[in-house]
């Protein structure tokens, strides 16, 4: 039996939970208003960034995971640890740094509130937390015209029992 590997599952679990806030066939949880797509704010949710994301998205980056065996006497049983990022972008043509801030700031926490505080767990299979959110500086451009982008990573850590061989 091959080791199963539990890290992309959760990738499609937490992109789909997302998505199906984001295009309304998820309600809206508490806290995630940010994630609600719209006419006038559409939200991208993607497994990974493409060239022409809306001015808000969230997407997906690569998956990392470790697997050790619970026991000797039972090597086909393995505990994993695995790490999922996202990343939230916020795009605005213009030059309100402080609104593109905000409206980051909102969409992760949106973000985690949706996988983290949900009435049904995102991961059946072991549990999940949020290990660190990283910002990264904004990105203001003046040329042809000016907009400012800006961007944060989340870190999701999960354990869970899998099986290989």
């Amino acid at each position: 039996m091959t080791t199963s590997i539990m890290s992309w599952p959760l990738k499609r679990v937490a992109i789909a939970r997302l998505r199906g806030i984001a295009d309304g066939t998820l309600p809206p949880l508490p806290n995630t208003t940010a994630l609600v797509s719209t006419d006038a704010r559409p939200v991208d949710v993607l497994y990974f960034l493409t060239a022409e994301p809306a001015r808000a998205c969230v997407y997906g980056m690569p998956v990392r995971s470790a697997a050790r065996e619970i026991t000797a006497e039972y090597p086909t049983e393995i505990t994993q640890t695995f790490t999922l990022e996202l990343r939230a972008r916020i795009f605005d043509p213009g030059e309100d740094r402080e609104g593109v801030d905000t409206a980051l700031g909102n969409l992760c926490d949106a973000v985690v509130a949706a996988l983290l505080y949900a009435p049904t767990p995102l991961w059946a299979s072991g549990r999940v937390w949020l290990t660190s959110v990283v910002a990264a500086p904004q990105d203001v451009a003046g040329l042809p015209e000016p907009s400012v982008t800006a961007e944060a990573s989340m870190l999701f850590s999960a354990e869970g029992v899998g099986y290989g061989g």
